[in-house]
């Protein structure tokens, strides 16, 4: 018997001989670890649609849309107890939930919420008791206004000061933004978010695609040489939908269609990138901007309700591409004896020198490290 299965197998004739278990065996790991992350937006007018969603694709999840109202009071379409219920369903798979604020949705003029300092602490004030009442783990802002709007005249300074209210209450803070945007945005600012998420779609320029690859990237090293923010901080926007297109190449805005109209109605698009006038993003295209996005700090979807189901599901593909291997805690890109070493180790107790992925070692899914994640691990090294 191999050495490693021995170490199992007497660790787990002590469980059932003695009743010890060691501290690690007895922990519940639910923490997603992926080096890499994958933040999906779910939107209030299609909440229900949590239940079809994969929580452990994700390390993030942000509704949309939450947003103050004149008095700066913060509300979103969801019912408050299907709310909590995504929350705790996301969490019990160690997903992050963060409410997204959006001005483009906001039925009041958003520059008039933040025009004084005053204002810009209520309403921060009142975004963290939100974060408070349900247990959300961070705030995402989506600031889309033209160039001549008021909100730029005060947007760095609201971000600065929730920066400093996140801080202090243990919360994330990202922003999503497109070059449109960012050219309002100091690099200063873009120093308080965590992380920002590119929105590398709606391509208003194109005449073939508003979501190429070579937007993203075009949009991806803006970001990142004008604005100054780190590689390991920028998340690449991809669409679950397409854009139409008149023959001429004029693009169509009526014409919309999302990702699982487009499998409904020929399941052949799942790997096309356009399909009777409409521009999207196929699985083929999407692991590449997976692969590419691995210079990076992940990918954002917008928005997982528009997803196909069952084998066409693009989420399925992102998770494939972009969350760690069943097996490979070591990270190294294969499950072998080594991932089954430091796993012993460290249910064990053991110290170890190499960061444990959690994710990749629960090799039944159950978001608990124990012997039989171990067993089953050695069986895969051994494959």
């Amino acid at each position: 018997m191999h050495k490693l299965f021995q170490s199992a197998a007497a660790v787990l004739i002590s469980f059932v001989l003695f009743g010890t278990v060691p501290t690690a065996f007895a922990e519940t790991v639910r923490t997603n670890d992926s080096t890499y992350r994958v933040i999906g937006y779910l939107p209030d007018w299609s909440y229900q649609y949590y239940t079809k969603v994969d929580f452990s694709a994700l390390t993030h999840l942000d509704i949309a849309f939450c947003n103050p109202d004149e008095n700066s009071n913060i509300s979103c379409n969801i019912p408050d107890d299907t709310l909590q219920t995504i929350i705790n369903t996301a969490h019990q798979y160690n997903v992050k939930v963060m409410p997204s604020v959006a001005t483009t949705v906001s039925t009041v003029t958003f520059a008039s919420l933040i025009d004084t300092p005053e204002k810009i602490t209520k309403l921060n004030d009142n975004l963290i008791a939100y974060c408070q009442k349900f247990g959300f783990d961070g705030i995402d802002l989506d600031v889309e206004r033209g160039s001549t709007d008021a909100v730029w005249n005060y947007y760095g300074n609201w971000v600065s000061a929730l920066r400093v209210e996140c801080d202090a209450n243990g919360l994330e803070l990202s922003t999503a933004t497109a070059e449109w945007t960012a050219k309002k945005i100091s690099p200063e600012t873009f120093a308080c978010f965590d992380f920002v998420m590119v929105m590398a779609y709606a391509d208003d320029s194109s005449t073939v695609s508003h979501t190429t690859l070579e937007f993203g990237q075009q949009q991806m090293n803006y970001i990142a040489q004008e604005k100054q923010v780190p590689p390991e901080k920028l998340v690449l926007g991809i669409p679950f939908y397409g854009r139409g297109y008149t023959a001429d190449g004029q693009l169509d805005r009526s014409y919309f269609k999302t990702f699982a109209e487009l499998i409904a109605a020929e399941p052949a698009n799942y790997d096309r990138d356009v399909y009777n006038g409409v521009a999207y993003n196929g699985a083929s295209t999407v692991r590449v901007k997976c692969n590419y996005a691995k210079q990076y700090g992940g990918v954002m979807i917008w928005q997982l309700a528009q997803d196909a189901a069952g084998e066409y599901s693009l989420l399925t593909v992102i998770k494939d591409e972009m969350r760690p291997k069943p097996g490979d805690i070591n990270g190294d890109g294969i499950c072998d004896a080594a991932d089954a070493a430091l796993l012993k180790d460290w249910l064990l107790c053991k110290s170890v020198t190499e960061p444990v992925k959690f994710t990749a070692g629960d090799m039944d899914a159950d978001s608990i490290l124990n012997a039989k994640d171990l067993t089953l691990l050695l069986r895969c090294a051994a494959a």
